[in-house]
């Protein structure tokens, strides 16, 4: 292979890495004049402190077995608003989110 041209893709392969990793590593500040996480959750949540997380608590019905709603890596509690109400008829049910894995919701479809 011609000297360039492995100059070249070593180049663009450090640019390709640079890409991935870059926004992973530098801490981005908050953009001027927008208001925390905690402002947008709806106003029947909770936000507690659990080891140093800032932990989201969507809590709905009451009595019988509790069931605890998990999400995923880049979701939030957000994704449990459709089936939160129906399962909450006879127990509790209380969706948790962290806040530092997504972004908190505050826009209800």
């Amino acid at each position: 292979m011609k000297r360039w041209l492995r100059i070249l893709l070593l180049a663009l392969g450090v640019l390709l890495a640079a890409a991935f990793i870059l926004p992973l590593v530098v801490r981005i500040p908050p953009a001027g004049g927008t208001r925390p996480a905690r402002d947008l959750a709806c106003p029947d949540s909770q936000s507690v402190e659990v080891n140093g997380l800032d932990v989201h608590i969507l809590q709905a019905g009451s009595g019988g077995l509790t069931l605890v709603l998990l999400h995923g890596f880049g979701a939030s509690t957000f994704l449990w608003r459709e089936v939160q109400a129906p399962l909450a008829a006879d127990r509790l049910v209380a969706a948790f989110g962290v806040a530092c894995l997504t972004r908190w919701h505050g826009l209800e479809a």
